[in-house]
């Protein structure tokens, strides 16, 4: 008895699985077209917004705001993933009677009864089996969908025709970068050089450039200090072409007295 009731379940369960398979790929397809069209509306938001206001970097709050998406709709296909309970009462609306849900109840019992509406259930169906497999499914949203196309047009016109404040954030950007570049080549020289004259005149200028939050401001500052640090250098230089000068002058001296 326990053999057939073990069998019973199974047949049962396994007569949900494809139902249960068809509402997830159901879910997958509804939550991707919902966050295709919430990727559009977060990039005509954003693109909206810099056509009003300087934003440099924009590329980075556009990946912040499509991960955080991603995590949030991966959360919600995670919660609402069909289970074998969703997949019986999708079935029980093809079955007469209310077997399926029925049968899902008596599910782990032992009794005689609860065995015999169980088999009632599976019979039923396998009959219905192939009507409720080929019900009709909703796969697509076009409301959604040409939403999102039409904002992806929409997005694409502003990223090909920018307006005054969009050149002026990739300005920003370009010079931000230098900076950045400049920065990072200063402490390099710093670090490489051995008199500590330049390598305090270095270090001074970067402090200065660190304290810019303007890219331009940063740069003049820059070309202020340039000309003072290649004096530095070619001070150090000189002074280290006399020393070496310095001990073949004496030995000269020296000779010449000799002679």
């Amino acid at each position: 008895m326990k053999k057939e009731k073990i069998s019973d379940e199974s047949q049962f369960l396994k007569l949900l699985k494809p139902i249960q398979q068809q509402l997830l790929i159901q879910l997958l397809l509804k939550e991707g077209q919902l966050l295709l069209l919430a990727v559009a509306v977060w990039s005509f938001l954003l693109l909206f917004i810099a056509r009003i206001m300087v934003i440099p970097f924009i590329l980075r709050y556009f990946f912040i705001g499509l991960i955080c998406l991603l995590a949030f709709f991966l959360y919600r296909v995670v919660k609402r993933k069909p289970d074998k309970k969703m997949a019986a009462l999708l079935f029980n609306k093809f079955v007469p009677d209310d077997r399926v849900v029925t049968g899902f109840a008596f599910l782990g019992n032992a009794g005689e009864l609860e065995t015999l509406q169980l088999r009632d259930a599976i019979r039923h169906m396998k009959i219905h089996q192939e009507k409720v497999l080929s019900r009709k499914k909703r796969w697509f949203y076009p409301k959604w969908l040409t939403s999102a196309l039409c904002l992806a047009v929409c997005v694409l016109l502003f990223i090909f025709y920018p307006n005054k404040e969009m050149k002026e954030a990739q300005k920003l950007e370009k010079e931000v970068k230098i900076v950045e570049e400049v920065k990072k080549e200063l402490e390099k020289k710093a670090n490489d050089s051995k008199e500590p004259a330049v390598e305090k005149a270095l270090k001074e200028v970067k402090k200065k450039m660190a304290l810019e939050k303007d890219g331009e401001k940063a740069l003049e500052a820059l070309a202020k200090q340039s000309s003072e640090l290649q004096l530095k250098e070619v001070k150090q230089k000189e002074k280290q072409k006399l020393r070496h000068q310095r001990p073949k002058a004496r030995y000269l001296r020296q000779w010449v007295r000799k002679l």
